[in-house]
């Protein structure tokens, strides 16, 4: 009787460790906003910059490659609509997954004629959140398993 021997698995990564992999790069012009986002997301072990100038986020993003970006839409100097498509004509823009927060009513065609993936309303429901940001990296993992 012959065994066939099939190749071992690696250790799969814990979810906490698929995302400490992951750059977000969140961007309002509240600092209070921005850093309390920015804690929550490093105590699930994502890699963050947290700024509230647009104008910087978008001179440091090239740099911080983030995968996913939550921006404020209602920023002075340059909105989230002018950010998001400014991210979008960058490196990776294109398979970045941009999520926007506002305190007003937009509407689901103006977000998405800016490049944005998703419209969340202030308050932030965290929860939620939580939910699209394990979804865009159980994705991200996807075709990165996909890509080799």
């Amino acid at each position: 009787m012959t065994t066939t021997e099939f190749p071992t698995q690696d250790r799969m990564e814990s979810p906490s460790e698929l995302r400490a992999r992951h750059r977000i790069l969140v961007v309002d012009d509240n600092p209070h906003s921005a850093q309390t986002l920015e804690r929550l997301l490093l105590n699930e072990r994502y890699q963050v910059m947290a700024l509230s100038s647009p104008v910087k986020a978008a001179e440091l993003s090239p740099r911080f490659a983030p995968h996913l970006a939550i921006l404020d839409l209602g920023m002075p100097v340059m909105d989230g609509l002018a950010l998001c498509k400014l991210l979008r004509q960058g490196p990776g823009g294109g398979r970045m997954h941009i999520v926007a927060v506002s305190g007003r009513d937009y509407t689901d065609v103006e977000v998405k004629e800016a490049g944005f993936d998703r419209l969340f309303l202030k308050p932030l429901d965290w929860p939620t959140l939580k939910v699209e940001l394990a979804r865009v990296v159980a994705k991200n993992e996807f075709s990165r398993s996909l890509l080799g």
